[in-house]
């Protein structure tokens, strides 16, 4: 270059930001809902827990409270809930649009009702593992199909 001078304008040097992915967590056990906070550890991933079917519906359908609330990637629902259980979400899934794509995993520690949440439209039935290393195993699995 003759006579001129070159300025170099300073572009900060920054990592992307990774997607923040929702998950709701419909589950009444508090040691449960550790394992599943352990188990997804440090990744982008942002646990909204629901103790109650009517919490979970609320957030779903942003009353309240959760007006402002995301619209979850995944929904994990444990069916053995009190006052009401958890099917009686998969049946209201259908009709609610707000929702109605959004893939719920019923995630229970009882085999007896598989049949029955899959034809009510679970996206699919996961037994809860037993040993930390299978809490580990299957929210990975969950994460590679579901939040990636």
């Amino acid at each position: 270059m003759t006579g001129a001078t070159m300025q170099m304008a300073r572009i900060p040097l920054t990592r992307p930001q990774p997607a923040i992915h929702q998950l709701l967590l419909v589950e009444d056990e508090p040691g449960d809902v550790q394992m599943v906070r352990e188990a997804i550890g440090m990744r982008p991933i942002r646990i909204h827990v629901a103790g109650a079917l009517t919490s979970a519906f609320h957030f779903l359908e942003r009353l309240g409270e959760y007006a402002n609330a995301a619209t979850p990637d995944l929904v994990l629902l444990d069916i053995r809930l009190p006052v009401f259980p958890g099917t009686i979400l998969l049946q209201e899934r259908r009709q609610r649009q707000l929702w109605a794509g959004v893939p719920v995993v019923v995630f229970t520690s009882s085999e007896l009702e598989r049949q029955h949440c899959l034809e009510l439209g679970a996206t699919d039935y996961i037994r809860k593992p037993a040993t930390w290393s299978g809490w580990q195993e299957t929210i990975e699995s969950l994460i590679d199909r579901f939040l990636t």
